[in-house]
């Protein structure tokens, strides 16, 4: 997603952008913002688009602030990846000469001396989505007796793989491709509950991140370990969530939660986990978070209050979950 940003402030790509999706009477009032209408009809000044790293967005008559994606989503009633394929058609980016997702940053380290940049790159496979049509489209009880309802299966595209008898969850980039399919085991008493079927790395991507994102942009996010944390939010009627598909976070992955300017990061580990995991990812947002004023949260049951035996905070139910929002959570000082 950063990359993309990056591409659509270059030159005039934010007006051309706007004119695709039938923006009218844009104008670039200031090196640093853009101003149009929703129609001919409309006040010219009614949408503003902050020309700044993540492309801030504001439509004052109708009191939607994000991004340029979320308000021409908004605006247009379009799905995630319907604007971001609309995007990329009207700047000529292909999936041959853009995509096959690579996701590169750079990370400062500070010496005393000097600062030392290290550019880093994480390479995802993308698949089209005819690629699922080889597991079975059907929702599962599992799921269901795990608090994720049908419906929020069918949306995530739950499915089954028959040849390896697992639930079948695809996983995207922060583009809304596919780039990777987990398999869970449908039933318990397995040695590894979740293999890959399709594999990828899944420190260059979140799940939830693409389905989410109209929710995610300007809001408080929710971070969680598997994807069922995600899918168990979703059935509550939480949309901010997303996660990490393990208890490490990566550089990648911060940059592009950044991207979603959050007022809030709540970080939702599985109880039990090692302190020495979660102090480190939380040294690594350090590096990322100068002169940003964002809130860094940890949920935390100290004395297993409501969460026992490796629960994810979802695990439980709403009840409980709105328990463990409101009760215990730590402030983490950056």
């Amino acid at each position: 997603m950063r990359k993309l940003k990056e591409t659509m402030l270059l030159g005039d790509n934010v007006e051309r952008v706007l004119e695709y999706f039938n923006y009218y009477k844009i104008k670039r009032v200031s090196k640093n913002e853009v101003r149009c209408a929703i129609d001919s009809d409309g006040n010219p000044t009614a949408i503003r688009i902050k020309l700044n790293e993540n492309l801030s967005s504001t439509d004052f008559v109708r009191n939607i602030n994000g991004d340029i994606i979320t308000l021409i989503m908004s605006n247009r009633n379009l799905k995630f990846k319907e604007v971001i394929n609309g995007i990329k058609e009207v700047l000529g980016l292909s999936d041959f000469q853009y995509h096959k997702s690579d996701v590169t940053f750079l990370t400062i380290f500070k010496s005393i001396d000097k600062k030392k940049e290290i550019s880093k790159k994480i390479e995802l496979d993308v698949y089209p989505e005819q690629i699922l049509d080889d597991y079975s489209k059907q929702w599962n009880m599992k799921f269901l007796n795990d608090n994720i309802s049908i419906d929020v299966q069918k949306e995530f595209g739950i499915g089954f793989d028959d040849e390896t008898q697992r639930i079948t969850i695809p996983w995207r980039d922060f583009e809304g491709e596919i780039c990777g399919i987990m398999g869970r085991s449908n039933i318990d008493n397995v040695e590894n509950k979740y293999l890959p079927i399709i594999p990828f790395k899944k420190s260059g991507t979140l799940y939830g991140f693409s389905e989410n994102y109209l929710e995610l942009c300007d809001n408080n996010i929710f971070i969680g370990e598997s994807e069922k944390f995600v899918l168990q939010l979703k059935t509550m009627g939480y949309s901010n969530a997303v996660a990490l598909g393990g208890d490490s976070l990566s550089d990648v992955q911060i940059e592009e939660l950044l991207t979603l300017n959050p007022k809030n990061l709540i970080f939702c580990y599985d109880e039990g986990l090692n302190p020495k995991v979660i102090n480190s990812n939380f040294e690594k947002i350090k590096r990322h978070l100068a002169f940003k004023n964002i809130g860094i949260y940890l949920i935390y049951d100290k004395n297993n209050k409501y969460l026992k035996n490796k629960c994810s905070p979802s695990d439980l139910g709403k009840e409980i979950w709105e328990k463990v929002k409101r009760e215990c959570v730590l402030k983490i000082k950056i």
